[in-house]
């Protein structure tokens, strides 16, 4: 039978470990008020020799002034509950500069079950942050860029989309009805290359940055109706819907850029007939729309496996983000024929 380690043996472990993780320990020994150190407590922190005191110092000066508070509250808490915490914050060093560290720590109760010692350790974080930090502002970054690019394609597109209207109501001689239809052509590409860049905007966001969301009470049937009214003939007239006012709770631009999503959807993989149901539970506190054809549903090649967004497009992934943005769901099922794509959000603020 082998004898266990040598003590001497288990602090070199527990030294080469802290000094591995550049992390220190402590122990507060809350009866005597006395606290302990690991050797490389001071390294860690950015210390002189002697800074640390081995009497507990009710506001330790090494912790950055702005948490200092927050820190030994829930250091204090801890300790009160017999429970254990763990907090990011800051330090200064000796030379002052600050750091990052994460603090986890708990309570060790004696006999009686009153906490009698704090015990703890703090890990340098710093680099991390410094990462987290620069992401942020990389992110920040994309998004100014994005709608940069966004504004500078919506302008000479918005040019467009108005010349080549004023041209199709002008060509109204019958001699001139192929380049009135060239010029219908012109102007739904351009409003789908609109459609396009809101999606990729929406589409370009990640959770740190997500899409600016102002909602306001809106009819949906209605908001249906607007979107699909300057669509060509043979679109807005396959799609049928519902009569009377359905209220919901959503950003107008956001709920259009749903519905447009939705409707292009069944047109482009439905059959000859879509519907357009709306109608409101007042119990649950929520309204629903929802866009029915019977075509054979979306292909069955699985989505990207990068971004989660399917070949067919990104509109419906960008229209399940905005739906669940603004507090709702995006729902699809296909059975029996029927493609079905129920919009969940909620009735009222």
């Amino acid at each position: 039978m082998s004898s266990s380690p040598q003590p001497e043996a288990e602090l070199a472990k527990l030294r080469f470990t802290l000094e591995a993780a550049n992390a220190a320990m402590w122990d507060i020994d809350l009866v005597a008020n006395t606290v302990v150190w690991s050797e490389n407590a001071e390294q860690v922190l950015g210390l002189r020799p002697g800074a640390l005191s081995t009497t507990f110092v009710a506001e330790p000066e090494w912790i950055h002034p702005e948490d200092r508070a927050g820190t030994l509250t829930a250091l204090w808490e801890a300790a009160r509950g017999g429970e254990t915490y763990v907090i990011e914050h800051r330090i200064v060093t000796a030379d002052g500069e600050t750091r990052w560290v994460t603090a986890r720590g708990g309570a060790v109760l004696d006999d009686d079950g009153s906490p009698a010692r704090v015990v703890g350790v703090l890990v340098d974080i710093t680099d991390r942050q410094l990462l987290a930090e620069r992401l942020r502002g990389e992110l920040a970054a994309k998004d100014r860029f994005l709608t940069t690019i966004g504004h500078e394609l919506r302008t000479p597109l918005t040019a467009i989309l108005g010349f080549s209207a004023e041209l199709h109501d002008r060509l109204s001689d019958e001699e001139l009805a192929p380049v009135r239809d060239i010029a219908q052509i012109i102007t739904q590409q351009a409003d789908q290359m609109v459609a396009l860049i809101d999606d990729l905007l929406v589409a370009g966001r990640d959770a740190d940055s997500p899409v600016p969301i102002d909602p306001h009470q809106v009819e949906l049937c209605g908001t249906v109706r607007r979107v699909i009214d300057g669509w060509p003939d043979e679109h807005r007239g396959s799609v049928s819907i519902d009569e009377g006012p359905v209220r919901a709770f959503a950003d107008p631009i956001r709920l259009r850029q749903i519905v447009r999503n939705l409707i292009d959807n069944a047109i482009r993989y439905g059959g000859p007939t879509i519907t357009v149901r709306c109608w409101e539970t007042p119990i649950e506190g929520r309204s629903h729309l929802v866009v029915i054809d019977d075509g054979p549903g979306i292909p069955s090649t699985p989505p990207e496996p990068d971004t989660g967004v399917h070949p067919t497009g990104i509109g419906l992934a960008v229209s399940r983000r905005l739906a669940e943005r603004m507090g709702g769901s995006l729902s699809y099922e296909h059975v029996d024929g029927t493609t079905r794509f129920e919009l969940e959000l909620p009735l009222e603020a």
